[in-house]
């Protein structure tokens, strides 16, 4: 998307006391977040305004109007205040600023973040810019409250507030230079330089994402312990040397990602940056990363020439850089000292003489082989033939030129899974699967990897459903590279699926620090507040999230809420969209099901059911469409179907007490002998979980 440049109102808010909240109250805090933001968006929409991003606890917004932008902040704050729940400082500034992505930069937001920083909890505080606008406007009244001087900014900037109200009015203290006693000037003076160095640390801290710190995961106490590995840059003349760059990227993000105490970002969020000419400042803050590392390879036979340049986000210095010009043969060196001085830059304590890096193959051949299948595979091949012949023909030629490449191994092993969820179940991959992770694990036991997806055919694959099994897998994937975002969103689908739902969201938070751009971990944090049934919250979500296979979820919260209408248009929306999986499918016939269920339509009703069962038959992954099939026939009064198909749902791998037992739609059977049996069954299986944790 081009850049365009124009003129506008850019609004910061912030809620005050947000960092100590965290601390003390993590759920509330995230609870608090959820209701700014479903108090917020709707207010910035109706005034023509352009919601940016969210920046940990604030939201940034853009109108073309001014007086559009000051509205907006009087409904909003008016709204807050009378609420009571928590109060916002709102900043709005005008100025000239970049539109590109979805994102706006320039000198013009700054101002405006630095404005909110100071603002006085429960006001707004405007520019002279804005003042300059609205000050012939009856509609608003404004109050000239100081002159800054704001952090990055050459000139001091006056600052005024709105007035109105049901908006909290801040009174500067009025200084009588004629009066000469010391003590009260000096009081005055400190007061106010503690409220300047108070603005300071809140507008550093509002902008980072949530901090999930879990010393025992290894979690960094701060952001100045994490770092991005942006794509490293194919300088060669041929094109095809791309899988080299960007395997060097992954490999460097792997050995990194091995550092106690080092939070590094996934490679898929990461890789949303590549072929971009990026500000390493504006990634820093998007990423929530105190470094960003930058490289640039050069690949022509035998010669390998590399460059990096390791920089600090904060102000945009240069911390370190080198180039290498050396053989192929002394790759792994060259990735060891790159490691070795990225962590020296940052002061994270190692042992002196280990190696970060620890060659994974001593055959050059095998590793280039193994670089090509993963470039094929992360490429998602269309098919399944594509995907055998490309990414699963280089690791098998790998492993063939040296038996004892472990990381070979495991990556056949998750391609072999893929092939089984994507295109064919075929027992066939299943096995191949289970024979590459113990061949892997036995050449190295420590291949977090490996136990991702050794977990993930435990689960999902077996008889039984093994939750306990799965979920051991996946802590030890964790145990052995906490900083692998897979790992933790695979351990927080289990929870999920068996109830622990504080549990799958705290994991999920995790995984979305780790890999922010994450499409799976996101649209079920949207998901696991509908189970909660915070409606309002996870119908917000569902509407962020640009995934059309979610539709269906976000048509149940609608009809949750009695927006019936709604729900049904955002069925049809989604039929129209072609599918060739038989799990949507069927979910989605479920769904509707749910709802002509719910309005009395139950011929229609029962259609939609076999339409369901139609599409889900031998799926392994039918239990979801199970539980929205229970759900209308408990709506249409049939309370003997919808306990028959809650076991089904429960048995097929999604026993999920606190969702069966809290489901608005099950009302109708609360008191059926069978239904309750079944819950107090269902109880005892979630306490047994729950204790072994």
């Amino acid at each position: 998307m081009p850049q365009t440049r124009q003129l506008a109102a850019i609004m910061f808010t912030d809620i005050v006391g947000y960092t100590g909240l965290m601390g003390r109250d993590e759920q509330k805090a995230f609870e608090l977040l959820q209701k700014n933001r479903a108090l917020q968006k709707p207010i910035i929409e109706k005034f023509n305004g352009r919601w940016i991003k969210e920046l940990g606890d604030g939201v940034m917004a853009s109108f073309n109007a001014v007086s559009d932008a000051v509205a907006a902040a009087i409904e909003i704050q008016e709204v807050c205040n009378r609420a009571n729940d928590f109060q916002l400082r709102i900043g709005i500034h005008l100025g000239e600023v970049v539109f590109e992505n979805d994102d706006v930069f320039g000198d013009g937001v700054n101002i405006a973040s630095r404005i909110q920083a100071i603002a006085n909890p429960g006001s707004i505080y405007i520019s002279e810019s804005i003042y300059k606008s609205i000050s012939n406007k009856k509609d608003f009244q404004v109050k000239y409250v100081k002159e800054e001087k704001l952090k990055n900014v050459k000139e001091k900037v006056k600052i005024f507030q709105v007035i109105s109200d049901g908006i909290i009015i801040a009174h500067p203290p009025k200084i009588d230079l004629k009066i000469k006693s010391k003590p009260k000037f000096l009081f005055i003076f400190g007061t106010l330089i503690a409220l300047l160095i108070a603005g300071y640390f809140i507008n550093r801290f509002y902008i980072a994402r949530h901090d999930y710190k879990n010393s025992n995961r290894g979690r960094p106490e701060s952001i100045g312990k994490s770092i991005a590995v942006l794509p490293f840059v194919n300088m060669s003349a041929d094109s095809s040397q791309e899988y080299f760059s960007d395997g060097m990227t992954e490999s460097i993000i792997t050995d990194l990602a091995q550092v106690p105490g080092l939070l590094v970002i996934a490679r898929n969020s990461v890789f949303q940056y590549k072929g971009q000419a990026v500000d390493p400042v504006e990634v820093g803050n998007q990423l929530n990363v105190h470094y960003i590392l930058q490289g640039r390879v050069q690949h022509s036979g035998d010669i390998l020439r590399i460059t990096v340049q390791l920089i600090e986000t904060g102000k945009g210095f240069n911390v370190w850089g080198n180039k290498f010009d050396s053989r192929l043969k002394n790759i792994f060196m060259i990735q060891d000292d790159i490691s070795k001085n990225i962590i020296q830059a940052l002061k994270i304590a190692i042992a002196k003489e280990d190696s970060i890096v620890k060659p994974p193959t001593q055959n050059l051949e095998a590793y280039d082989y193994y670089l090509r299948g993963y470039y094929y595979f992360r490429m998602k091949s269309g098919t399944e033939k594509n995907l055998v012949d490309s990414s699963i023909a280089m690791f098998e030629k790998a492993v063939s030129l040296d038996p004892d490449f472990a990381l070979a191994y495991a990556a056949l092993a998750k391609a072999y899974v893929y092939i089984f969820f994507a295109f064919n179940a075929d027992p066939k991959w299943e096995t191949k699967g289970y024979i590459a992770l113990e061949k892997a694990l036995s050449l190295d036991p420590g291949l977090a990897d490996a136990y991702v997806a050794k977990g993930n055919l435990t689960w999902t694959l077996s008889n039984g459903f093994p939750h306990e099994k799965a979920i051991n897998e996946f802590k030890h994937a964790i145990a052995l590279n906490p900083n692998l975002a897979e790992a933790h969103e695979a351990l927080a689908a289990v929870y999920f699926h068996i109830g622990l739902l504080d549990e799958a969201l705290r994991e999920f938070r995790i995984a979305l620090t780790i890999d922010p751009a994450s499409r799976f971990s996101r649209p079920r944090v949207a998901r696991i507040h509908w189970y909660q049934q915070k409606y309002d919250s996870a119908l917000i979500e569902f509407s962020a999230i640009n995934q059309p296979e979610w539709g269906k979820e976000k048509a149940l919260v609608q009809w949750y809420l009695g927006r019936t209408d709604e729900a049904f248009k955002t069925l049809d929306e989604l039929a129209t969209q072609k599918s060739n999986s038989s799990t949507q499918q069927a979910d989605l016939a479920a769904a509707n099901a749910v709802l002509l269920a719910g309005v009395g339509r139950k011929k229609e009703a029962e259609e939609q059911i076999q339409i369901a069962i139609q599409f889900g038959h031998g799926l392994s992954h039918f239990h979801h469409a199970e539980h929205l099939i229970a759900s209308s026939y408990a709506l249409m009064g049939n309370s003997k179907a919808a306990v028959e198909w809650l076991k089904k749902a429960a048995e097929h791998g999604f026993p999920c007490y606190p969702l069966f037992n809290k489901d608005p739609n099950l009302k109708n059977i609360r008191n059926d002998p069978a239904f309750i049996s079944f819950m107090q069954q269902l109880k005892k299986q979630w306490e047994s979980y729950k204790s072994s944790l």
